[in-house]
């Protein structure tokens, strides 16, 4: 990915020359022999040069700056919330959004990768693409991801579980799947991957997923 860091040519163009004019004064005529056209170009080149590499560097201090700068909105959590209805029991697994600023048109895209690490079965659609009209700074948004159908009695079958809103999104209860959540307004971008490792026989357990990608498991776990 490409940034573009604006104002650096003309920052650079001001420091040479505020410093040739310096040394003019200091060692006269001679300084005017110099290649300071050369000495700019190359300057910026190598200005530019290292600013590119930089970039590609995960690790990078200036791409984790860029980073924290392009962010719309923090991960406030990443759980898997049970509900009860009509005596009907489900767990939903919920992205928990809280905004930065206040911003018009941010595009929230949400996308599933299916049986991540089996390409015999790999599987990527869209789960959700809606556009928020308006944010304000701390404004909390909740979006369902998953939805799990909860074992009251292990001889009664529950069904399968299904994707964002739409039940007939199905899918087997196995394997690992990876969510990317994109949000966009303007210039400003920023993309958050999940991952939920599924269990196909959950037994009597409490929970049929293990839900990684949320602040409690950002310190440990890089989700690519």
């Amino acid at each position: 990915m490409k940034y573009t860091i604006p104002g650096i040519s003309t920052l650079i163009a001001l420091i040479v020359w505020i410093g040739k004019k310096w040394l003019t004064k200091i060692l006269g005529q001679k300084m005017e022999r110099l290649p300071w056209n050369w000495i700019l170009i190359c300057s910026i080149a190598l200005l530019l040069g290292i600013v590119y590499a930089d970039a590609f560097n995960d690790s990078s201090q200036l791409r984790s700056w860029i980073k924290e700068r392009s962010k719309i909105a923090i991960v406030e959590n990443f759980v898997l919330a049970s509900t009860v209805d009509n005596e009907k029991s489900w767990y939903e697994a919920v992205i928990h959004l809280r905004f930065l600023s206040k911003l018009k048109d941010v595009s929230c895209t949400i996308e599933v990768t299916q049986y991540a690490g089996l390409d015999h079965a790999k599987n990527s659609f869209v789960i959700r693409q809606e556009v928020i009209p308006y944010t304000e700074k701390n404004l909390i948004k909740e979006i369902r991801v998953v939805t799990f159908p909860r074992r009251i009695y292990i001889k009664v079958p529950v069904g399968y579980p299904y994707w964002g809103d739409n039940k007939n999104q199905t899918w087997a209860g196995d394997g690992q799947h990876i969510v990317t959540l994109t949000l966009s307004s303007g210039l400003r971008r920023q993309s958050q991957k999940f991952l939920i490792s599924a269990i196909k026989d959950v037994g009597e357990g409490p929970e049929p997923v293990v839900l990684f990608g949320g602040p409690e498991s950002q310190s440990y776990m890089q989700i690519r």
